[in-house]
């Protein structure tokens, strides 16, 4: 560890939440080619809690695989709900997995309460307990290679034949993701308006790999990524 501040905080993390759901529909899924589709119920509940989609439409076909980019890439809260009733039958279910997962990782200061991030009352993590997590869900290669994608097609579907383009919320306000000294590989971001922005980030710089997680910067959903500002200066000041 280079560098820590406020590790043992318990603080909002927003959509750094939907990582422990695509990690867990990573482990519990055979099959990545398993057909699934998101419901309309899903979209109109989300639609009114104020929640990023992932761009899909209603009631296609989608793969396991696409719900996991979903998730990740454009930070859907759709998928992130889809994915938590494939693998567990309900979302409750679900958020048990995920607090019996923390659990058994040493995520000691942990508690989720929903699979998609939005604020909600006794649904906290800390940066110390998310790099733990982190450390473990790195070692899975399909997790690893969907953080650091930036940019996502899926195979032609009923109701998108040319398929679906999914970008990263990293690229919001600049497809240069270059260092000075490296390059961001790719990462995960977060806003509530509780949680402030929020980033786990990984970059090489010189030639090593780094590992960045940053909660409550400044702003808003609609205003810079000053999040990935601090995370451009931090990698850049290794």
């Amino acid at each position: 560890v280079l560098l820590e501040k406020n590790t043992d905080k318990k603080v909002a993390i927003a959509s750094l939440t939907k990582l422990m759901t695509v990690y867990l529909l990573i482990q519990q899924t055979d099959n990545l080619a398993d057909p699934v589709s998101i419901s309309q119920r899903t979209l109109d509940d989300l639609v009114v809690e104020g929640a990023s989609l992932s761009g899909y439409l209603a009631e296609d076909t989608l793969t396991t695989q696409d719900l996991a980019y979903g998730v990740v890439l454009p930070s859907g809260g759709d998928a992130a709900v889809t994915a938590a009733e494939y693998v567990s039958g309900s979302e409750s279910a679900f958020v048990a997995l995920m607090n019996q997962t923390a659990e058994s990782m040493g995520m000691n200061d942990t508690h989720f309460m929903n699979p998609t991030g939005l604020d909600e009352k006794d649904h906290y993590s800390t940066v110390k307990d998310l790099m733990i997590f982190m450390d473990v869900a790195l070692k899975n290669t399909v997790f690893t290679t969907i953080l650091t994608t930036t940019q996502y097609e899926s195979s032609p579907t009923p109701y998108a034949p040319e398929g679906y383009y999914l970008e990263s919320t990293l690229l919001k306000d600049s497809a240069d993701l270059s260092l000075t000294n490296g390059q961001i590989l790719g990462g995960k971001t977060g806003y509530t308006e509780k949680a402030g922005q929020c980033l786990i980030s990984l970059a090489e710089v010189k030639g090593q790999r780094y590992l960045l997680i940053t909660t409550g910067a400044n702003g808003n959903a609609l205003t810079e990524q000053l999040s990935v500002v601090d995370a451009r200066n931090i990698f850049q000041s290794i």
